[in-house]
């Protein structure tokens, strides 16, 4: 029961930051896009770990995917994107398989992570503390320490970072 409370409440948390990105003057479309595919995903997962249906974990993964590629379509010059993006895309379109999903998101948020570091350190440390959170889901998906601890430790990474990509500017790609 106290899992489900949490769960709870950290999907309200992501609904609330979408809601204030929703709610922002300006036309950042991709940030909107970004934090719906999030919340979607984070509702997945929710709904994945608290039922402990194991089949919505590809498709949580692959929803994060999505939220990765608005990001990546946000911050990355558009060849580049021709040259990584597209590949990745169509790999994981002909290998279905939570690993592939995984590393498409994660070659994704660290091209990301580079990216930014060149337009906004705030950005940038957003998509760091996302790579952080997302290497103590894999510690303890490996078993170097006990999920129950990772799951924790990955939110202290995860919530600030989805408030730092909320409140960044739209990036002026040249």
């Amino acid at each position: 029961m106290i899992m489900l409370i949490i769960n709870i409440i950290k999907v309200l948390l992501i609904l609330a930051l979408f809601i204030y990105v929703l709610q922002r003057k300006d036309k950042d479309y991709l940030l909107k896009i970004a934090f719906l595919f999030t919340l979607a995903s984070d509702v997945i997962l929710a709904i994945a770990t608290a039922n402990n249906i194991d089949s919505l974990l590809p498709v949580g993964t692959m929803v994060f995917c999505f939220a990765q590629l608005a990001y990546f379509c946000r911050h990355c010059p558009h060849k580049t994107f021709l040259k990584i993006y597209l590949p990745l895309i169509l790999t994981a379109l002909f290998i279905p398989n939570i690993f592939v999903y995984s590393a498409v998101y994660a070659i994704t948020e660290v091209f990301n992570l580079i990216f930014t570091l060149k337009q906004d350190r705030r950005t940038a440390l957003g998509f760091a503390l996302f790579i952080a959170c997302d290497l103590c889901i894999v510690i303890g998906f490996v078993g170097l320490v006990p999920e129950s601890i990772t799951s924790w430790l990955c939110w202290i990474f995860y919530l600030p970072a989805q408030i730092l990509l909320a409140i960044s500017k739209e990036p002026v790609l040249k």
